[in-house]
């Protein structure tokens, strides 16, 4: 990550990933029979821009993990944003709704056509970390 982009690209650890696509391909075997080529673009690909920490919200101490719900369209555009759990501090919950707003997405394929779709992405606030976002 370049320094001061502000952006950071969620990855996820090998060990979940390769659980998750070897489970994926059963459920894809078993429900198509192998009858489509799985396309290159079938996962979610964004990149998540990392909030600020409002400075009041640290002078307070206010800590807590907002999960914020977006909704993509067929064209990769974030369409919606919402707070699907709330940090209990209302800054915070801002701060990720203006993150999420800020983030992009490519394009989601499923047998071949551009699809919509919804993710949630938490981000967590604790004092004294570096960044509050967490890959899910």
């Amino acid at each position: 990550m370049a320094k001061g982009s502000g952006k950071i690209r969620a990855r996820y650890p090998t060990k979940i990933m390769r659980k998750l696509i070897a489970s994926t391909a059963a459920l894809t075997l078993t429900l198509t029979g192998c009858a489509q080529p799985r396309h290159p673009d079938t996962r979610i690909d964004c990149l998540i821009q990392a909030p600020a920490y409002p400075l009041l919200s640290r002078e307070h101490g206010e800590t807590g993990t907002a999960a914020v719900k977006a909704t993509v369209d067929a064209d990769g555009r974030l369409i919606s944003v919402t707070i699907a759990h709330s940090s209990g501090h209302t800054k915070l919950d801002e701060a990720a709704l203006a993150a999420m707003r800020g983030s992009t997405c490519k394009p989601l394929y499923k047998g071949g056509e551009r699809v919509p779709f919804t993710f949630t992405q938490p981000y967590r606030f604790a004092l004294g970390e570096q960044s509050p976002l967490h890959p899910q």
